[in-house]
């Protein structure tokens, strides 16, 4: 909760990301009669539960960095630790996917659902999940201000110099 309050512009920041995806994938995806305002309003909020599970496995990778969990993962080769992170995502993704599903829509999905819209939308969130963790780990890397300087395109290269300084004592 205190990372909550901490980081309120990012979670808004998340919220809005989520909505503009929800009627961006009903408005492109989705047949005409189906983009009608519930449509719209159902699309969105199962693209913010979404996007708000997959913050919450990263956060749950990067908040615990002394956990038993952090530990285990550390010592396994990068591609081993990359693998677990992976299958533990792909799994909160389309657990959530499933369960908002069926808690939003009063029709059980038939199997286009889970033949053709399932597999895109786990795609589409499993892509912005990794964009999501590589910012976070850059972030943690290079700290903030470099980061922001670097995406912003205003980080400049340090400047290797030599100086002497000389320190005079004068005592009267």
């Amino acid at each position: 909760m205190q990372y909550a309050r901490r980081h309120l512009g990012f979670l808004v920041g998340l919220v809005v990301a989520g909505v503009a995806f929800g009627a961006l994938y009903r408005y492109l995806f989705d047949p005409l009669e189906e983009r009608t305002l519930p449509f719209f309003i159902r699309s969105c909020l199962h693209a913010v539960a979404v996007i708000c599970s997959g913050w919450a496995v990263q956060l749950g990778f990067t908040a615990a960095p002394r956990s038993r969990l952090s530990n285990a993962l550390r010592r396994l080769p990068l591609a081993g630790e990359f693998t677990v992170k992976a299958i533990a995502m792909t799994a909160v993704l389309t657990t959530v996917t499933v369960a908002v599903e069926f808690v939003l829509y009063p029709t059980l999905p038939g199997t286009h659902w889970f033949t053709k819209d399932l597999p895109r939308i786990l795609v589409i969130a499993f892509t912005a999940s990794l964009l999501v963790g590589a910012i976070f780990e850059l972030r943690r890397l290079v700290g903030d201000r470099v980061l922001g300087s670097f995406l912003l395109g205003t980080y400049r290269r340090p400047k290797r110099e030599q100086r002497i300084v000389m320190f005079l004592d004068i005592r009267s």
